[in-house]
């Protein structure tokens, strides 16, 4: 048996996929809301990791990110790259009755 990477494929599109794009960023949204991100960090101490100085500083400067710009950047690179990133870590193993078909 044969597990072939994708980058070695001789047909680019079959492994595209579709993506839809606006869910994405609709889940980014939500994943990485101020308030979700907020719980996170006001978690940190009963992993006693962090002082509340900390607590308060990361705090502050989550109060000064632009989320929005993080959305639309993290979508535009999934836009850009997701399809090469899939096909460098895809294997398939493809089978066939015939033992000499050539595409196989």
């Amino acid at each position: 048996m044969y597990f072939s990477n994708a980058n070695y494929y001789d047909d680019p599109f079959d492994t595209l996929i579709h993506i839809d794009f606006d869910r994405t960023r609709d889940e980014g949204r939500k994943f990485l809301s101020p308030d979700q991100i907020r719980q996170q960090i006001q978690a940190l101490p009963s992993l006693k990791i962090v002082d509340s100085k900390t607590i308060d500083s990361l705090i502050g400067i989550l109060d000064n990110i632009d989320h929005e710009e993080i959305i639309d950047s993290v979508t535009a690179y999934l836009k850009q790259s997701i399809q090469s990133l899939l096909k460098e870590t895809l294997w398939t193993a493809c089978f066939t009755e015939s033992g000499d078909n050539e595409m196989m």
